[in-house]
């Protein structure tokens, strides 16, 4: 295009009956190469224009206007930030052109945060609102609703098609099904969640949220995916979020956590199944290295050891320690009483009531044991 601001100005008006553009400025995007894009200052306030620069980028911003429609302004009203509105969407050459009200905000970079910055309140509240949108929004257009355990069985499945790569360390491959396998860890409420968060989804004014972009994953699921980008925040960071956002919410904060390092993790399955789908030789060696990086670090798990089970003499200590209390009578049903019993099956610990984890990892190719050892192509 001989000038972008100039072409984009004319894609606006094309995209949107009575737009009067005043003037126009390219717009970077954060350094995202898979869109080009300008700012087009009008009468009624500045709109941005976004043209993707290949199929999976059209694919994204497809999925993206999707979402938008999703949040209604009722859905808008509830949230402490705002969001784009898609005003139009017109032809550029081969690919769609999408005009959106353009969100001004500054952006912050996940290494600057700090335990104890002000920012943090906002973060949190920001993605507790959020989580709180009803899920039939989402799904009377079509985005995805999962439970709590087809997310866990959509991880399970993750991690058994980078083992099939034969390049995933046993190390990482046994200690993610170790997560896996521990169905207690999986007993959640599954929520709104963005999909898809890092530094770049939020805009902000001194300390403060103002909007949030890049919907594409919009979808009802495990809410730790949406903190799984803090846990390359320095020390402290995500549990201060996550000490904030379990104020206002039902989710148990320890679960949380664990489950976001998981994902965190996973990240590096995603770049090595990128790499082996488009055949990209850098992204695969890039990913090993991280995944070697990562072999490292195993020694460290995700979940905390398991409590060494109470002597005799401690559990009588504790019970010689605890006021006699004398029961009362209760009336209840067999249904009742089947129901309490499953409640106390629910937070037992015991291995009886793990299930095994859903996908099998049977493949009959030899593991890749650390980075010294030789890779099966």
């Amino acid at each position: 295009m001989a000038s972008i601001p100039l072409t984009f100005a004319a894609l606006a008006t094309s995209a949107v009956p009575n737009l009067y553009p005043l003037s126009a400025r390219k717009h970077s995007l954060a350094g995202d190469a898979n869109f080009t894009a300008a700012v087009v200052s009008c009468d009624s306030g500045d709109v941005i224009v976004r043209v993707p620069s290949h199929d999976a980028a059209a694919a994204q911003q497809a999925a993206e206007n999707i979402a938008l429609s999703a949040l209604t302004a009722g859905a808008r009203s509830q949230l402490p930030f705002l969001v784009p509105t898609v005003l139009g969407i017109t032809r550029a050459g081969e690919w769609p052109a999408t005009v959106a009200t353009f969100l001004p905000g500054e952006k912050f970079n996940t290494a600057d945060l700090r335990p104890d910055a002000i920012l943090l309140a906002s973060l949190a509240g920001a993605l507790e609102a959020l989580h709180q949108l009803p899920s039939s929004l989402l799904s009377r257009v079509g985005l995805p609703v999962r439970s709590a355990e087809m997310c866990r069985v959509e991880a399970a499945r993750l991690v058994t098609k980078a083992w099939q790569t034969k390049r995933l360390p046993v190390a990482i491959k046994e200690r993610w099904e170790q997560v896996l396998r521990e169905v207690t860890l999986w007993d959640f409420q599954p929520v709104t969640i963005h999909g898809d968060v890092t530094a770049d989804s939020f805009l902000v004014d001194a300390d403060s949220v103002t909007a949030m972009l890049g919907f594409a994953e919009l979808s009802v699921g495990d809410p730790a995916i949406d903190f799984a980008w803090l846990c390359a925040a320095p020390a402290g960071v995500l549990h201060e979020v996550l000490i904030r956002y379990a104020e206002s919410t039902s989710q148990d904060l320890q679960k949380l956590l664990y489950r976001a390092h998981f994902y965190h993790e996973l990240e590096l399955a995603k770049w090595l199944l990128h790499g082996v789908e488009t055949h990209d030789p850098e992204i695969i060696a890039d990913a090993e290295n991280l995944l070697d990086m990562l072999v490292d670090r195993a020694v460290v798990p995700i979940l905390p050891p398991a409590a060494a089970p109470l002597s005799e003499w401690e559990v009588q200590h504790l019970l010689d320690a605890t006021e006699h209390v004398k029961p009362q009578a209760t009336h209840l049903n067999d249904t009742q009483q089947l129901q309490l019993l499953d409640d106390e099956r629910v937070f037992n610990s015991d291995t009886d009531f793990i299930d095994p984890v859903p996908a099998a990892h049977a493949d009959t190719a030899e593991p890749r044991e650390s980075n010294s050892a030789p890779r099966q192509d």
